[in-house]
Order: structure tokens, then sequence, then C-alpha cells
């Protein structure tokens, strides 16, 4: 099989004079189909090989000018068959000279290997080198030039023309491979991107679900213990109202299906009795104000909307809806220490509440089972922050939670006992603090927890101060 099919063996040969066209195509093409006997016979007797037998099938054409020379490389270009190597005579009057010419070719065709052929020193190689630079595409071959040689530079300079295109075709291919695996990462990334945008849009959503969800469970706790603290102004005003009149008997006998529908008809009541008591009208003002507070509070906790308040008001509205706990209220010894001067804050009111009931709550169970547990809340000012601090007397945060009690899930509160029993000490979710922190990074703010040198744990809650008039 011939090694050289498929590649590129077209020479162009230019010189003025037909002789050195002829010598050229004696040199470089395969003659007659001779008989394989006689070669092999030839060669192992007299010790000759035809060396002519090496070569390749060289495509041979010819150009007698510059001019010429230019128009056949243009032309074999555009039909995609271009030529490997140019034997290239130095004069060639009355046209162009060969050095000329060659710049002239490879403006057109840079790839093309070229031999000068010239037996006169009209150029140095100084002046060739100051002409095209260094080029190892070029190289020198005087007249009369040896057969052997001739062949030799034509089959060198062909493979390695054919070596070069091969070359680039890789390079084109890894450049290819290149492009595409690049556009498959790029689309990879992009899907990535989405992905990752998806999962925090939909980690945002859960986080805010459970947000809301930890707000109604802290608002559940305090609804339970508004409603335990209306029985006892519902029940004095129904008994005041029995001995005022034999009607009220039917009032007071009468079985109502909640505290609200009771509280309605007590007042349908007592609008029509004939002249107010002074003690039914104090369990009224009583009961309206727990009511009042409810109301506010759920419309405050339901709103999104950030808003400038004080932070001392805030705290001292969610200090009076926290009466309605029974252990807050009669149990736990109270310290409040609300800084005179205004504490405007800009915020989502309900989510600093959350984070207030969150941080009181967590203290009053700490100390679950104390005799003398005791409380501190402080606020005050620290340059461009607000800082609200709650102080319990319990036993303090273990050293081994102290980097753990803000992630989320984590709780050293009583669930579930094993066998199913609920049990009487504090339970909890282990997202309060979680929370916390989650709506104070949010506000651009952040909560710290330490334990007291005395005794207990402090979290300090620091807040962005506005300037904004509340």
């Amino acid at each position: 099989m011939n090694e050289y099919v498929d590649l590129n063996h077209s020479i162009l040969i230019v010189d003025d004079q037909e002789s050195i066209h002829e010598d050229f195509r004696k040199v470089l093409m395969q003659e007659e189909e001779k008989s394989p006997e006689l070669e092999s016979l030839k060669t192992e007797i007299l010790e000759i090989s035809d060396e002519k037998s090496l070569l390749p099938d060289y495509e041979l054409d010819s150009a007698f000018q510059g001019k010429e020379a230019l128009a056949r490389v243009k032309r074999a270009g555009k039909k995609s068959q271009r030529y490997a190597l140019c034997f290239m005579d130095v004069r060639m009057p009355p046209g162009w000279d060969g050095i000329e010419t060659i710049g002239r070719i490879w403006e057109v065709d840079p790839d093309i290997q070229v031999v000068i052929c010239t037996a006169y020193a009209d150029y140095s190689w100084e002046d060739i080198y100051k002409e095209f630079g260094p080029r190892e595409s070029l190289v020198f071959l005087r007249k009369p030039f040896d057969s052997t040689e001739v062949r030799q530079l034509a089959s060198t300079m062909t493979q390695k023309w054919n070596l070069m295109q091969q070359a680039r075709l890789k390079m084109d291919q890894l450049e290819e491979l290149v492009h595409q695996r690049t556009e498959k990462l790029e689309e990879a990334h992009e899907k990535i991107r989405q992905y990752n945008e998806q999962l925090e849009q939909m980690l945002d959503e859960r986080t805010r679900e459970l947000i809301r969800s930890e707000r109604q469970a802290v608002v559940g706790q305090m609804v339970q213990g508004i409603v335990h603290n209306l029985n006892n102004p519902l029940m004095s005003s129904s008994m005041s109202a029995a001995i005022i009149r034999k009607a009220l008997n039917d009032f007071s006998a009468k079985e109502y299906k909640s505290a609200e529908e009771e509280l309605d008809e007590c007042r349908s009541v007592v609008e029509n009795v004939l002249g107010k008591l002074s003690y039914i009208e104090k369990s009224n003002s009583k009961m309206n104000k727990m009511t009042s507070s409810l109301l506010t509070k759920s419309r405050s906790d339901i709103s999104e909307k950030r808003e400038t308040v004080d932070l001392n008001d805030l705290v001292r509205r969610e200090l009076d809806f926290l009466q309605a706990d029974y252990v807050f209220k009669h149990d736990v010894e109270k310290t409040i220490v609300l800084d005179k001067r205004p504490l405007p804050v800009n915020m989502v009111p309900g989510e600093i509440a959350q984070v207030f009931q969150n941080l009181v709550r967590n203290a009053i169970d700490a100390m679950h089972g104390m005799a003398k547990p005791s409380l501190s809340i402080h606020t005050f000012p620290d340059g461009k922050w607000v800082r609200l601090k709650v102080t319990d007397s319990g036993p303090g945060i273990a050293d081994t939670n102290i980097d753990k009690i803000f992630s989320p899930f984590f709780t050293t509160k009583t669930t579930i006992r094993e066998n199913g029993e609920k049990s009487d000490e504090p339970t909890g979710t282990g997202l309060g603090l979680w929370m916390c922190q989650e709506i104070l990074e949010n506000l651009g703010g952040s909560i710290e927890a330490e334990n007291s040198p005395e005794h207990g744990a402090i979290f300090t809650v620091t807040i962005p101060a506005t300037t904004e008039r509340t």
C-alpha cells in the first residue's frame, strides 16, 4: 500500500527556462513501470537500488514567470488543490524576480514551502532575512543542483507542509472540542444557577413559613393565657348581675358556646340594666383591654410591612401581652430597664415582637422549676445600633451547646417522653432561636448568646438604629 495516499504532493516549479522544468521532471517523476523481477535481480547482482522507487507520486505544475506563478497559486487555492512546495528561480526576466514573486505568493498562501533555486548571488541570505524575516518554510538550492538533494528537499518540504496541515487540523478539532465542552459547561452552569435560584427561593419561602408557624405558636400560647384570664372578670360580672334583677338568672344559667358569645350577651344585658354597677364596669374594662391587646398584636403580627417604631414602645406592648402568662406575671421576678430616650428602628414589628417573645419564653423555660426565677430586660442605644438584652437566672448554656443553639432544630427542651406521655417540662421545636437569627440578619442586625458571670444566660439583640421619626 502506498503510504503517501491522501497526502498533498503538489509541487509548482517556477523558472523561465524550459530545460529546468524538464530536469525537475526527470528527477522527481516516476519512470515507466518496470519488471519487478528485473529490478530485484539488478539489486541483488549489481547492488544497485533505484531511489526513485521510494518517491511519492508528485504532481508537478509549471510556471515560467512570477505573475503566472501567482495566478496558478490563486487558482489552486480556489479549487482547494493547494501547492505544498514551490521551486522558485530568482532571475526570470522581464517580469518579477523570484524574491518579489515569493512575497506575493505568501500573501495569498502563507503555508506554501519554498526552495529558492539560483546560480547567482543576486540576493544574500541577509537580504532575504530582511525581506521575509525568519521563515522555516524557506530554503536555498544552488544550481547546478544534485538530483538526490532535490529529491530530499521535495520529500522533506512536502512532508513538512502535510504535517503542518495535520497539526492545524488537530488544533482546529481540539478548539472545536473545547468550544463544545465549554458550551456544555456553560449550559450546565446555567442549569445549576437556575436550580440554585429555585432552591434559594424554596428555602426563602420555607423559612418564611416556619417563621409564620413559630409566630402563630407563640400567639397561640398567649391566647390560651388570655382566655384563662378572661374567666375571672366574666364570672364576677355574671354573679354581680344575678343579684341585680331576677331576669339575669336566665342569663346566668344559659350555656354559652364561647367566651365571646357570653361576653356579647353580657354586654347586651348590662346595657339594658338600669344604673350600671361599678363593679361590672370594671370587669368589662379589663376584658376589653385584653381583647383589644389581642387584636392589636394579631394585626401587627400579620403585617409584613417594615415601618419605623420605637423599640421601647414595642417592648412595653409585648410586656403587657405577656401578663396573660401566669408564670411570667406571678412567679418571675422582673427587672425592666428601658432607656428613657426613644430608640427608633426600621423593621417589621411582628418579627421583632416574635424575637422578643421567643427570648422571654426561652428564659422562662430555662428557669423552670426554680424557686425564685428572675428576668432582666434592658434596652439602650450604642452608637449606630440599638440593643436589647434579656438575662435570666437559669443554669446558663452548656459549653458544648453554645455554638449550636442557633442551629435549626437544635433544642435541649423535652418534647414527648419515650413512653408517649406528654412531659410537664417545657417543650420546643428547636426553631425559635434560629428564627430569631434569621429575622435579625435580614434586618442587618445580629443576636449573641453568652453566660452571665454570676448565673444564667444573656441574649443580646442588635438592630440598626434609624434617624426616621416614629
